[in-house]
């Protein structure tokens, strides 16, 4: 009872399993197959008990019928097989086999035990083929995919775009830790974001340099992710993306952006940007200001970006029409334009003279949505061109012909002077060389030492004799100079010069007048000097002759008197004779000294300085060189009248003690040199207070007649020095005898 209860609850639960249930015998014939079977395969009961069991197999399975029985015998077979139904589908199964035995251990059927995996096949297959997809999608990837097992962080996985971007193979770090890879600077932050993966977090991107084959470093973004198992973190994924070029970019934009950045602190003009407002275009928003504007105009960029008007209330009134016309020029024609204007600067009150180059911001559309501008100062600029102005102003009205060549001698301006002076006209001359003055006076040599000097560098001053375009000859006085660029080339020259005809007329006029004059003062010093010889020899000898009989009259008279009274006047009559006899000598000598035409020059100055030292008292020095040859009349008249006027000078005003008198030839020049040593004067002074004495004159004058120099040196209590120099022809000149400092 016992039994046939268990058979019946096993036939019962077999018949009820949801898996398909067959019993064969030992030659695969069905002898049982539960429900499920049944419905699984399409069959009747009756269709299939009694048949072998290969009608329900595919003839596809790979493994044969005979090869699964003989391991079911043996203990048991169990795998996957294609399975056919009645309609001829085929569908996978998993299947069970084992031997069914009697009591003696006799095999006496087969049970099979088949499961339909179809679905279960079907979702291996989709997962294979999302795994397939998911190995393509990581081998195509252009980032690196990599795995870490955690907390040991050994690199499990790597995918092939790390060869790529690291030039490694990835069997050469698969197995190994991440560490080496990793620049030592970023360590410390691969680390921690290690460790937030370990406590299961998933840190915020970040970037670590990861070390590559050359021995460079590339720039990655790191997105990790732990892999838990179980409930605990075992691992990391993670993907890093290569922003090398992209920090390179980054950097370079970042250096660009602070070139920009010092460029605009410190470039001398003020950078701005304006956001248009379509209710005031003339107080839109400034949205950028650089901070050069306070330098130039006292208010801090922040300033004007919190005050958008403040820039259009610091406008100068005269220059706003102008500035809201052009405003308004540049909304509506959408071109830049550069526009000038004035600016009150904050603090001194003066106005700046600005020069705006201002461009429209522009919509695709062709909006205007702002303008960019960038402002320099130009009040030194203006102030120049207004020195230029009056320069150019001055120039152009200057009495002086001025006109401007380029390097070549070619001319590029003339102003009006130079038209009214020579003739031709501004069109006439531009483009022309000053040939077109030339007259032909002047020679090869000269026009070469010109160019000579002007090439030189140096400031020429000439005088041309040109030809005015009508055919006049006119005397130019003119100064050349040259411009020069800053790598000091010769660029333009400049000529300024004057016509000075009638100023040369004048001049030959006086020249001759003054040639006029000194023949006649020479004249008159000779009939002078004959006259005084003249009348010397006369007083000598007429009146000196009347007086010396008058003497000895008056003398014998005396002789044969007896009476003592009028004895003693004849005695002071002849007193006075000869106190009138000294005199009429003395005259005679000053007059016209016999000593000087009897003996010569020499011995005439030694006589004569000895005279007047006994006369005054002072001590006289004379050096004249030995055997000094006789010298023509003028100049031996010219050094006695020299030495006689100083000497007279040294007793009126000089109050010397000494005086040193030298006379020699040297270097084809008779040399009379006169020094003494009393009270002196300011030369430069009377001079300039035109206080020369006629004494003083005199002697130019004398020296001068005679053909020679005279050079008069003194300075207030240093005494007097006076030179007289005169040329001498060869046979006077033979003779060079230097002075012997002797004394007499």
């Amino acid at each position: 009872k016992q039994k046939e209860q268990e058979f019946t609850l096993l036939a019962h639960s077999i018949k009820s399993i949801s898996e398909c249930v067959s019993i064969t015998d030992a030659d695969n014939n069905v002898l049982f197959v539960n429900e499920a079977f049944l419905k699984a395969y399409g069959y009747t009961r009756e269709e299939l008990v009694g048949k072998n069991i290969s009608i329900v197999k595919s003839k596809r399975n790979e493994r044969p019928m005979s090869e699964i029985l003989l391991a079911t015998l043996k203990g048991g077979w169990q795998g996957e097989l294609l399975n056919r139904k009645k309609n001829g589908d085929e569908f996978p199964v998993h299947l069970s086999t084992s031997t069914v035995r009697d009591d003696s251990g006799r095999v006496v059927g087969l049970i099979g035990v088949a499961t339909d995996i179809t679905e279960r096949k079907r979702a291996d297959e989709a997962l294979h083929e999302s795994e397939e997809r998911y190995r393509d999608l990581v081998n195509a990837a252009p980032d690196v995919i990599y795995s870490l097992s955690l907390p040991d962080g050994i690199i499990t996985s790597l995918n092939p775009f790390f060869e790529s971007i690291t030039g490694w193979k990835r069997e050469e770090w698969i197995g190994k830790p991440f560490v080496p890879l990793i620049h030592p600077d970023d360590l410390a932050k691969a680390l921690a974001t290690t460790e937030q993966v370990t406590r299961g977090e998933s840190p915020e991107p970040y970037q670590l340099r990861v070390l590559t084959k050359s021995g460079e470093y590339a720039v990655g973004e790191f997105t990790s992710a732990p892999e838990v198992k179980d409930g605990n973190v075992v691992g990391e994924y993670g993907i890093v993306r290569n922003i090398t070029d992209r920090k390179r970019v980054e950097e370079a934009l970042r250096e660009s952006e602070q070139r920009q950045r010092s460029i605009l602190n410190n470039v001398d003009e003020i950078v701005y940007m304006v956001e248009a407002r379509k209710e005031n275009m003339f107080q839109g928003k400034l949205i950028f200001v650089s901070p050069r504007a306070e330098r130039i105009v006292g208010y801090t960029a922040e300033e004007f970006m919190r005050d958008s008007s403040l820039w259009f209330k610091s406008l100068h009134p005269e220059d706003m029409p102008s500035v809201m016309e052009q405003t308004n020029e540049l909304y509506s024609s959408k071109q830049g334009q550069t526009r000038e204007y004035r600016i009150r600067h904050k603090y001194t009150g003066d106005y700046v003279w600005m020069e705006d180059r201002v461009a429209p911001q522009l919509t695709a559309e062709g909006e205007v949505v702002g303008q960019f501008g960038v402002a320099r100062d130009i009040t030194e600029r203006k102030r120049m061109e207004e020195r230029l102005t009056k320069l150019s102003s001055a120039v152009e009205q200057s009495a002086d012909c001025v006109f401007i060549t380029d390097n070549n001698g070619v001319i590029q301006y003339v102003n009006k002077a130079f038209e009214q002076s020579t003739g031709y006209t501004k069109e006439e001359a531009i483009g022309k060389t000053p040939r077109i003055l030339k007259s032909g006076k002047h020679d090869d040599a000269f026009y070469a030492k010109f160019w000579e000097e002007i090439l030189s560098g140096k400031a020429v001053h000439v005088e041309f004799l040109n030809r005015r375009k009508n055919g006049e000859l006119y005397h130019d006085e003119r100064t050349v100079t040259c411009l020069k660029d800053e790598k000091g080339s010769i660029t333009n020259f400049v000529a300024t010069g004057r016509d000075v005809t009638v100023r040369r007329r004048a001049e030959e006029a006086l020249r001759k007048a003054g040639d006029r004059l000194r023949f006649l003062s020479r004249r008159l010093l000779a009939v002078q000097e004959s006259e005084r010889h003249t009348i010397a020899r006369e007083i000598h000898d007429e009146l000196g002759g009347a007086f010396t009989t008058l003497k000895v009259n008056l003398q014998a008279l005396l002789s044969n008197l007896r009476q003592a009274e009028q004895a003693s006047r004849i005695v002071d009559s002849i007193g006075i004779v000869d106190r009138a006899i000294d005199q009429i000598r003395a005259l005679a000598i000053s007059l016209r000294p016999s000593v000087l035409d009897d003996l010569g020059l020499s011995a005439a100055l030694r006589w004569y300085i000895d005279r007047q030292a006994q006369r005054v008292g002072f001590v006289p020095s004379v050096s004249i060189a030995p055997a000094l040859p006789r010298f023509s009349e003028d100049i031996e008249t010219a050094c006695f009248r020299v030495t006689q006027e100083v000497l007279t000078n040294v007793v009126r005003h000089a109050k010397a003690s000494k005086v040193i008198l030298g006379l020699y030839i040297d270097k084809e020049q008779l040399h009379l040199v006169i020094t003494d040593d009393g009270v002196g004067f300011d030369v430069e002074k009377v001079k300039a207070q035109h206080e020369l004495g006629l004494g003083i004159l005199g002697m130019q004058e004398r020296v001068s007649s005679a053909g020679g120099s005279f050079e008069l040196e003194s300075s207030t209590g240093r005494g007097t020095k006076v030179s007289a120099h005169f040329p001498l022809p060869a046979h006077n000149s033979s003779q060079a005898f230097p002075p012997t400092g002797g004394g007499s």
